[in-house]
């Protein structure tokens, strides 16, 4: 293991970004808020950009960035889930530029990209598709591109589904329509990370909000790391 990724793994949690004004009041927008803002905060001026399992593109990044966005389907604003009718977040359709598994992407979409992007998606994952979106990823890149990797430990998700066990399985074989049990966390993403050839090259902790699941409260856990492709 690479010394970069042991420091990762035995950092303590300590959120960098987008804490609670006080520290205690939040507002569901800024777990949205935190995940675009690690990208916007570290997108290279002039690089061009692939939004892998996009969803309606919250973070503005086609908008801002010219990405290509990619998902298997296309879906209502997940902040407007929380926000209908407000003007933070506008209801988004017709942002998906290509429809499929992002694990099954077309050749044109392989060697172009100076960034890609896989925020929120990586906890969906069984190690299968882990690894398989990876692998995909990583093939989208120029030599010199870096993958954006943003997700939580949600340490929540277990309660959650034995309080709601008729939840639908699955968004395509392999990747949860929940947050899968037990949670994603830093060890398990370094292990598929050196399985895929791709070595961390920053990291930072993100404030996530707490989660609430009947009486019991979760504390918000995430992450943000930026890869390269393995030179070794």
């Amino acid at each position: 293991m690479n010394q970069k990724h042991q420091e990762w793994i035995h950092k303590p949690y300590v959120p960098e970004a987008l804490s609670p004004p006080g520290g205690v009041t939040f507002d569901m927008s800024q777990i949205f808020n935190g995940r675009f803002e690690f990208v916007h905060t570290h997108h290279r001026p002039g690089d061009t950009m692939i939004n892998l399992a996009c969803g309606t593109d919250d973070g503005g990044y086609k908008e801002r960035y010219g990405a290509v966005n990619v998902d298997v389907g296309e879906y209502a604003s997940s902040v407007d889930n929380f926000y209908q009718g407000t003007e933070m977040s506008p209801f988004r359709q017709g942002v998906v530029d290509y429809v499929c598994d992002i694990r099954e992407l077309p050749d044109e979409l392989k060697g172009k990209f100076d960034c890609a992007v896989l925020g929120d998606v990586m906890e969906h994952c069984n190690t299968e598709a882990g690894l398989a979106i990876l692998s995909s990823a990583k093939e989208t890149l120029v030599d010199t591109g870096r993958i954006m990797i943003i997700f939580p430990e949600d340490l929540s998700c277990k309660d959650y589904m034995e309080r709601n066990p008729d939840q639908e399985e699955f968004y395509s074989p392999g990747i949860y329509s929940y947050h899968r049990q037990p949670p994603l966390d830093k060890e398990e993403m370094v292990g598929w990370l050196e399985e895929t050839g791709l070595c961390i090259v920053l990291h930072m902790d993100l404030w996530y909000p707490p989660t609430t699941v009947g009486n019991k409260i979760y504390p918000g856990v995430g992450y943000g790391i930026i890869v390269e492709k393995d030179a070794t």
